[in-house]
């Protein structure tokens, strides 16, 4: 039975129509673990039994990481799923996890959508760790972020600096987790598409000497966080070149010798000259380190839609790889292969379709989701990929699955359901057989339990508690951590208590008055780490209040759908602040998102036109202060 649109709009809309009673009844399923060391692929899968589960209704896109996730029982058709052979790849070739192309954004798109939300940067940024964790376990040395060089105005093409996505702290926090977990970090730049020709000399000149000032900004950044590889050029707005490659080539040349000044890592050039033969950009490409190409999507023809095989989606990418050969063979440059097949038929007929918003008329909603039509790709992709190395006909020197998502979401948000976001059917592998043939080509390491956490610090606010810690960097994943307390040394006789999540961090208010000595340890489904280094927590009970309110709250810029907040800090040790949003004075109907830390700034991103009441409480774990002064901002 193939999925139709009705059958997932009935199933989420039961779940929607049941968040009042904060649980759901789903039939016809397929529960699948997220831990992919776990799966014995394909047999797992070809064994799956459809089920019924009852849920809470936010559970299926709310949380940053589960231990199994579910999806309708169409979604895959388990006979089709194919063999695996000649994994893994040889050791001198490198295995990237792609992540998807964006930051700071709430897994289920909405922030307020999700009950308990800490707000999108700290969403964001537990999910990044756990996203980190699911690569290094897959068999990844290496990942990738992308960044977006914005424009505003497509009259006048000049890059938008405020509004680089990866904001500086943020590449702190990138490179210093994943260097935690012996992974190198890989910037990849997008240009969102501003025109779909390029409409004059004039027009394109100022584009392109912009946005090579913003790559050279970028690559200061990255040699200051020690990010191993850039790209250089970017790989959205790709238009056609013909008679501005005079102009591209000088000034892009010139950026080149300009990021080599400023930065020591991996330079990565995005071929996207498709109407060249690489003549018209040869310096460039004989000045960087590696060449990103993408396979071809449309391979099938429609009458062989639901017919086509292995052996046939691998001739056609043997093909492929053929032609690489022939157009590269005079740089002898390795090729970065970014693998982005999507889970649906349509990707291999008519071709990549976006995933994360719907085009006009939402034609995602007609395209079947086909789980095993993503692996026959994958599986096909890099059988040639293989051959083709061994060969000689092509350098590989890096695969990448493109487009990984940061937290275990696999189908459509409830909330946005029809209107943006579609994960069953992107180019996303998580939690699908995909990963399970992409775990087998990256070698990926076995099943185990979780390493010690480190670096538990535990300090107390009256009878508030705060604990947090630095995630294992070693074997298995976590899925969850045990916090343990005693009453001496080694004990844990007086509490002991699991997260049921990822996040390197816990709160708490009621803690009787005494001396806690505590550890925590990282569990998943193989078993429990060892402890922690241990914390000593003293609580001195009462004394305990929310902080004073914060004032003098202002705008300090509002262009381009971007706001950014500052204010003065509170008075009382506020752990974040919270930022309100209404339609009028006084209401909250709008937005309700927290800071995320106590810095008194916020920076948000995609804000749509209309006119906003903003006011901002301070936060502690003991409460929430008072409203501050209200600022009334209107987006044009």
């Amino acid at each position: 039975m193939k999925w139709t649109p009705l059958s997932l709009g009935v199933l989420w809309l039961s779940l929607a129509a049941a968040a009042s009673a904060q649980v759901a009844t789903v039939g016809n399923v397929y529960v699948v673990p997220t831990d992919v060391s776990t799966i014995a692929y394909p047999d797992f899968y070809r064994q799956l039994r459809p089920q019924t589960i009852s849920i809470d209704p936010y559970d299926a896109y709310c949380r940053v990481s589960r231990e199994s996730v579910f999806y309708p029982a169409s979604y895959l058709d388990a006979t089709r799923l194919p063999p695996i052979d000649g994994a893994p790849f040889p050791p001198d070739v490198g295995r990237l996890v792609v992540f998807k192309d964006f930051w700071l954004q709430h897994p289920g798109e909405n922030p307020t959508f999700c009950p308990g939300s800490a707000g999108p940067a700290v969403t964001m940024r537990d999910a990044y760790v756990g996203a980190l964790q699911r690569a290094k376990a897959l068999g990844a040395d290496e990942v990738a972020v992308t960044t977006y060089a914005s424009i505003t105005d497509p009259g006048n093409p000049v890059v938008d600096f405020s509004d680089p996505r990866i904001p500086e702290a943020d590449f702190a926090f990138i490179a210093d987790q994943a260097r935690q977990r012996g992974l190198k970090v890989f910037l990849f730049i997008n240009v969102p598409p501003v025109v779909t020709a390029i409409p004059s000399r004039a027009w394109y000149t100022t584009f392109i000497n912009s946005y090579a000032d913003f790559i050279v900004w970028q690559a200061g950044l990255a040699q200051k966080y020690g990010l191993a590889a850039m790209m250089l050029n970017n790989l959205d707005f790709s238009p056609d070149l013909r008679g501005y490659y005079d102009i591209y080539n000088t000034r892009m040349t010139q950026a080149l010798r300009d990021v080599r000044a400023v930065y020591s890592g991996k330079l990565v050039l995005y071929d996207s000259f498709w109407y060249s033969d690489l003549s018209d950009v040869e310096s460039l490409v004989q000045g960087v380190d590696y060449i990103v190409v993408d396979p071809p999507s449309a391979q099938v023809p429609a009458e062989h839609a639901g017919d086509f095989t292995l052996s046939y989606l691998r001739g056609r990418y043997q093909d492929w790889f053929a032609a690489r050969g022939r157009r590269y063979a005079r740089f002898n440059k390795p090729l970065l292969l970014r693998t982005n097949s999507q889970s649906h038929t349509n990707y291999l007929v008519t071709g990549w379709v976006e995933e994360g918003f719907c085009l006009p008329g939402c034609p995602q909603l007609t395209y079947p989701t086909d789980f095993a039509a993503q692996a026959l790709s994958y599986e096909a992709f890099f059988e040639a990929a293989a051959q083709a190395n061994a060969s000689g006909a092509v350098r590989v020197g890096v695969v990448g699955t493109d487009g990984y998502w940061y937290s275990e979401q696999i189908m459509p948000p409830a909330a946005t359901y029809g209107k943006g976001m579609f994960p069953n059917l992107s180019q996303n592998i998580r939690d699908k057989p995909a990963e399970s043939i992409t775990y087998a080509w990256f070698g990926g390491a076995p099943a185990a339990a979780p390493g010690p956490p480190s670096e538990l610090t535990a300090s107390s606010l009256g009878s508030a508690v705060t604990l947090s810690w630095r995630a294992p960097t070693g074997n298995g994943t976590p899925t969850g951590y045990v916090i343990e307390a005693g009453s001496s040394s080694g004990a844990a006789n007086l509490a002991t208590l699991s997260t049921g999540n990822t996040a390197t961090a816990f709160s708490t208010t009621g803690v009787p008055t005494r001396t806690y000595f505590v550890r925590v340890r990282a569990t998943n489904a193989q078993g429990t780490s060892p402890p922690s280094n241990e914390a000593l927590l003293v609580v001195t009970g009462g004394g305990c209040s929310a902080p004073g309110t914060p004032d003098g709250l202002t705008v300090v810029s509002n262009a381009g759908g971007t706001i950014v907040l500052v204010w003065n800090s509170a008075s009382g040790l506020p752990t974040s602040y919270v930022v309100e949003a209404g339609s009028a004075s006084g209401t909250t109907n709008l937005s309700n998102v927290d800071s995320g830390g106590p810095v008194p700034t916020l920076t948000t991103n995609g804000v749509a036109r209309g006119t906003y009441y903003i006011r901002v409480r301070a936060k502690n774990a003991c409460g929430v202060s008072g409203p501050s002064n209200e600022v009334v901002v209107v987006v044009q």
